[in-house]
């Protein structure tokens, strides 16, 4: 569903991305995988129009840059820099309106390029997380004999639970429903849409089980102890790896910065250097230590799976 800013951009510019986005069928099959409910034109029309945007607030900062610094050298700010410093800032003031919206627009049109294979990825690893459990639950439900569709909607209502397998479930249950397709239909449109390989092969599965006439409940039973088995030696793989991390902090985080503070201070007693030796300190306690701790929390945050 567009909002009124959107429909405005694909007025404008959707004749245009139309014939632009024709052929390209990567952006359409990166839109599918992220779940961004827009067509290739739509999203292209709505990126051109913020990168003008864009490019028009950067070309207004330039400008106002070019004027300030402008009434700074006119006033004789600048009066006592050396002549290359003032032909530096003279060269600013006169590509600021130039370099600002260029800078500005490129990077607004890359974000937008790029974003939908990033959110992909996002939805991929989620799936591949909740993937293990999520088959527990449809195992289950089997187990229970429900049918193919009542699996399906049970699963679309976990969200909190299953993450975006919950979420493909549910696109799933509202292709058999709203739009009337059948069971196989509707697992081979979640199949061309899904990021997940390792989710594809699951629903490829169901389909040939269903085909073949055989016992849902045996094929979704034997994929559940194996994801299961699969999971926990991902995680005895993790285990490790955040183990590694560790014993290279107590290294780099720990030993390596007392052992550069004491030899400061030794410095600054024996060698002369109080001065210098200040200065170093405070870059390790200051700098160099904080970026380490926040370097260290970002890594250990990046590889811990969100289950």
């Amino acid at each position: 569903m567009l909002t009124p800013y959107q429909r405005m951009c694909h007025k404008i510019f959707g004749g245009i991305t139309k014939n632009f986005t024709k052929k390209n069928y990567k952006l359409k099959d990166n839109l599918a995988k992220a779940r961004i409910e827009m067509l290739p034109e739509a999203y292209m029309a709505y990126a051109w129009m913020n990168t003008i945007i864009g490019a028009v607030a950067g070309f207004v900062v330039g400008v106002i840059i070019r004027e300030i610094l402008i009434m700074l050298l006119s006033g004789g700010f600048f009066g006592k820099l050396a002549v290359s410093s003032l032909l530096y800032i003279i060269n600013i003031a006169i590509f600021a309106p130039i370099i600002f919206p260029a800078l500005i627009a490129c990077a607004i049109y890359s974000l937008f390029l790029t974003f939908p294979s990033s959110k992909a990825k996002t939805r991929k690893k989620d799936i591949d997380n909740h993937l293990p459990y999520a088959a527990n639950f449809i195992t289950a439900m089997a187990a229970a004999h429900a049918t193919p569709q009542a699996i399906f909607k049970s699963l679309g209502k976990q969200g909190e639970t299953y993450g975006e397998v919950s979420r493909e479930a549910a696109w799933i249950y509202r292709d058999m429903t709203a739009l009337g397709c059948d069971l196989i239909t509707a697992i081979k449109r979640a199949i061309e849409r899904s990021p997940s390989e390792k989710f594809q092969e699951f629903l490829q599965g169901i389909i040939g089980t269903l085909t073949a006439g055989g016992q849902l409940k045996n094929y979704l039973s034997g994929r559940a102890e194996f994801y299961m088995r699969e999971n926990r030696r991902e995680q005895r793989d993790l285990i490790e790896s955040i183990g590694v991390l560790a014993e290279s902090y107590i290294v780099v985080g720990v030993a390596m910065p007392l052992f550069l503070i004491i030899m400061l201070v030794v410095m600054s007693w024996v060698g002369g250097m109080a001065a210098l030796s200040t200065i170093m300190l405070s870059l390790v306690v200051l700098l160099i230590l904080p970026i380490i701790h926040v370097a260290y929390s970002c890594i250990i945050h990046m590889v811990t799976p969100k289950v």
